[in-house]
């Protein structure tokens, strides 16, 4: 049997521990490397990030970012190090009675809801991406509501006439937060009419409540068959009970 080709240059590769000398060698050079990447992280990318804003308020010719819906910041807290800032999207914006954004509403990554001041928040290095979304929201906005009712005085075909309608019933809703827990419940609603009909079971009789990452489904009856839809999944139970739990794998 031929012997087979190593290429330690590929990135690919890894090379096979045979010795425990080997194997501590390999885990302090790792934990080495983890230790650098924390470092530039707290002690320059972060402090360099915060620098960079506070700078960009202090000139005159600086107008301050408007915060926008679904835009991903840093939540600035002074107790915690740099480095453990929690991430948050902000949900909705406060304005006040001059007509200024000074609060803004944010979820975090435990799905906790919390009102910080925007001098809290340190915008990460998206400015592409919002540009693209507050183009998108302007361009929206500039756009005339009648647009089909403009005469030029040229004959539309069927075809235009078509496109126009498609695009009247698909308005864009860019950074939209969906509601799954609602979706869920609204498809439960529509589904089970048909399916209590069909078994003579009353409507009224059917309840649901909506519990973290799930539904519970009561009054079910008699049907046959159960299917349920939320965040992108969908649940079949065939036979089910009068009672019916369903959990939804988690995002």
């Amino acid at each position: 049997m031929a012997p087979h080709n190593i290429d330690k240059d590929d990135e690919d590769y890894i090379e096979v521990l045979t010795t425990k000398e080997e194997t501590i060698q390999k885990l302090r050079s790792t934990i080495k490397y983890l230790d650098n990447l924390w470092s530039l992280w707290t002690a320059q990318y972060i402090l360099e990030l915060r620098n960079f804003h506070q700078k960009r308020i202090r000139q005159k010719s600086f107008t301050r970012k408007i915060p926008a819906k679904g835009e991903v910041v840093l939540i600035m807290d002074e107790n915690t190090k740099r480095g453990s800032w929690p991430m948050g999207i902000i949900e909705a914006v406060k304005y006040d009675p001059d007509g200024e954004i000074r609060e803004v509403t944010l979820r975090t990554a435990q799905r906790a809801t919390l009102t910080r001041s925007i001098n809290m928040l340190v915008p990460l290095e998206l400015d592409s991406e919002n540009k693209k979304v507050q183009s998108s929201a302007q361009t929206d906005e500039s756009l005339p509501n009648d647009e089909g009712n403009v005469d030029t005085g040229e004959p539309k075909s069927n075809e235009e006439d078509q496109e126009h309608a498609m695009r009247s019933s698909l308005p864009r809703k860019a950074k939209e937060n969906v509601h799954y827990v609602y979706n869920t419940t609204m498809t439960v609603l529509f589904l089970f009419p048909h399916q209590a009909k069909a078994q003579k079971t009353p409507v009224t009789s059917i309840k649901t409540e909506c519990i973290l990452g799930g539904v519970n489904i009561y009054g079910v009856g008699t049907a046959q068959r159960l299917q349920i839809c939320g965040e992108h999944h969908c649940v079949e139970i065939n036979d089910p009970k009068d009672n019916v739990t369903i959990q939804f794998p988690p995002e």
